[in-house]
């Protein structure tokens, strides 16, 4: 079964870009040993920490300073994999003259980073008062905690309401030029019908909670125009190509599909993993399957009415 869970993160060192996993000192990992690949993880950012003591190859050292923190939600991830230790993480001095070694963690992967939730928002809707310290939550003040999905969906809401208008989906394209293969009567009924079953109901067709439609036929500028454009409950895009059948030596449906989720992160602004690639048909040969898989595209196979 899912869990939900908001962690702490320090702002990244400078030089370092950001992580998506779940992070814990030694001596504190009690609190994550629920933690399972496919949990749900909301990432806090604080707004600053002390300077790290790095030994340069030379055996000379420096003091490296964090990014300033943001000190609020700043992503929401999902985990690849439960909690572990890494004996070969060493010790974190700081300047305060605290150390700490890093050496339990669960790495995760970036599911929408288009978004915000304060430090006030937050606390307000985990039911918490001001002087609430994110830094401290958890048991043994770990930085992690479990919380309710009730409380991770509100937050999630929160944090999509707050999403910048150039990451917001984008409007079709004015230029409407004739779709190759579905122009002049050539699009099918049971296409036609996959499409906009697809568009009018998501969830249903895939078996897929907390999907729904933004775009069906969205139109680039190039001319290539996605079949329909989904959004999850997390706030990703998914750009969709439908098929009626996808035989074994057809790979059209798998480049269109990769072609349009590129694209369409693009036209909105987002980050390569905030937008994904379907390929839905009724029949998909178990060879583009493989080959969809290798590509990081999802495919479906949708029984037929």
């Amino acid at each position: 079964m899912m869990k939900y869970w908001i962690t702490t993160h320090w702002p990244p060192l400078e030089g370092n870009g950001p992580s998506y996993g779940v992070y814990i000192c030694d001596g504190r990992e009690e609190a994550g040993l629920g933690l399972r690949a496919g949990d749900k993880v909301l990432i806090y950012e604080i707004g600053s920490c002390p300077d790290v003591l790095h030994k340069r190859a030379d055996g000379s050292e420096e003091w490296i300073s964090h990014k300033r923190g943001r000190k609020g939600i700043i992503a929401i991830a999902e985990l690849d994999e439960e909690l572990y230790c890494d004996d070969d993480e060493p010790m974190t001095h700081y300047r305060d003259g605290a150390k700490r070694r890093w050496c339990w963690r669960a790495e995760g992967r970036m599911l929408n980073v288009s978004g915000f939730v304060s430090y006030a928002r937050a606390a307000e809707f985990m039911g918490k008062g001001p002087g609430f310290r994110f830094r401290a939550i958890g048991k043994r003040k770990s930085g992690l905690l479990q919380i309710e999905e009730d409380v991770y969906r509100a937050l999630v809401e929160e944090f999509k309401r707050n999403r910048p208008p150039e990451k917001a989906p984008p409007r079709k394209s004015r230029f409407m030029p004739p779709r190759p293969g579905h122009g002049m009567g050539g699009e099918g009924p049971v296409h036609k019908a996959l499409k906009k079953a697809l568009y009018s109901k998501p969830s249903d067709v895939l078996s897929m909670p907390g999907l729904k439609g933004l775009h069906l036929e969205y139109q680039f500028e190039t001319g290539d125009r996605a079949d329909v454009v989904l959004e999850d409950f997390e706030g990703r895009y998914i750009t969709v190509e439908v098929e009626e059948t996808v035989g074994f030596d057809n790979i059209t449906g798998v480049l269109q599909a990769i072609k349009y989720k590129y694209m369409f992160a693009v036209k909105c602004r987002r980050q390569n993993a905030e937008v994904l690639a379907f390929l839905v048909a009724h029949e998909i040969d178990g060879k583009v399957k493989d080959l969809c898989s290798e590509y990081g595209v999802e495919c479906f196979q949708v029984p037929r009415p």
